[in-house]
């Protein structure tokens, strides 16, 4: 199966409605929600009017821009992305001393998520892929068995063996405890008109396991490319679906 996920639903009006258009058209097949964000509240509407399948985008790198949001949960919000925003190590490793309050912040998220939408999220990623995080994918608050998504798929070549290495770790790591699909590339990094390499190999692997391209629609060339005939084309042949398929 090949998901189609379009990131940051919520985040400001514009982006809603750039996702909007692709989901409509069916250009993608699954959405990943911010919370606590000026326009997460009319794109909840949106999403419950229109039977979307939406997944939470957990959001520890950025701060909150809803007027309503209650000063404890914005604060603990704005501490943990002055901590994100540090050291490159930190959007990987894990804080002993920061790990409650991510915790908190992952529960006021999830809870947000059920009072918008009225159910549990087709599944779980990350604003700015922060849910890598040791001191996320070990987070208590995180539903065991949620379907998550991995972290990246690189060839060998494309990144270093380490990286590739500790990546690889990485995955069995949430596969031990959350659903995944088996690939997961971003649209820029395969799209020859993006400057990537390897869309038709990338999307071949969808005809025997399952495969997350994530796009972020809100981008005008992503956006034209998805919303394209040569888009509907490319992947009308394949059987396509959301988080909630897996």
């Amino acid at each position: 199966m090949l998901i189609v996920n379009a990131d940051d639903w919520g985040i400001d009006a514009a982006t809603t409605e750039a996702i909007r258009e692709c989901l409509e058209a069916g250009a993608v097949t699954s959405v990943s929600a911010m919370v606590f964000m000026v326009d997460s509240e009319r794109a909840a509407g949106v999403a419950v009017a229109g039977g979307f399948p939406v997944g939470l985008h957990i959001n520890l790198t950025e701060g909150f821009t809803a007027d309503a949001v209650d000063g404890r949960v914005r604060g603990r919000q704005a501490r943990l992305a002055r901590y994100f925003a540090g050291p490159r190590w930190r959007m990987w490793g894990f804080s002993a001393r920061l790990f409650a309050e991510i915790e908190r912040a992952i529960a006021d998220q999830l809870a947000e998520f059920r009072r918008l939408y009225g159910h549990e999220p087709s599944h779980l990623d990350g604003h700015h892929h922060v849910h890598q995080s040791l001191s996320v994918l070990f987070a208590r608050t995180l539903p065991a068995g949620a379907r998550m998504r991995p972290s990246f798929t690189f060839a060998a070549g494309e990144k270093s063996l380490a990286n590739r290495a500790v990546r690889g770790l990485l995955n069995r790591a949430m596969r031990a405890r959350f659903a995944t699909p088996r690939y997961f590339f971003a649209i820029e990094d395969v799209h020859p008109k993006l400057g990537g390499a390897g869309l038709e190999e990338a999307l071949a692997l969808a005809g025997g396991s399952t495969v997350e391209l994530m796009t972020h629609p809100a981008d005008a060339q992503e956006r034209t490319i998805l919303l394209s005939q040569a888009w509907r084309e490319l992947i009308g042949s394949r059987r396509v679906g959301g988080y909630a398929d897996l």
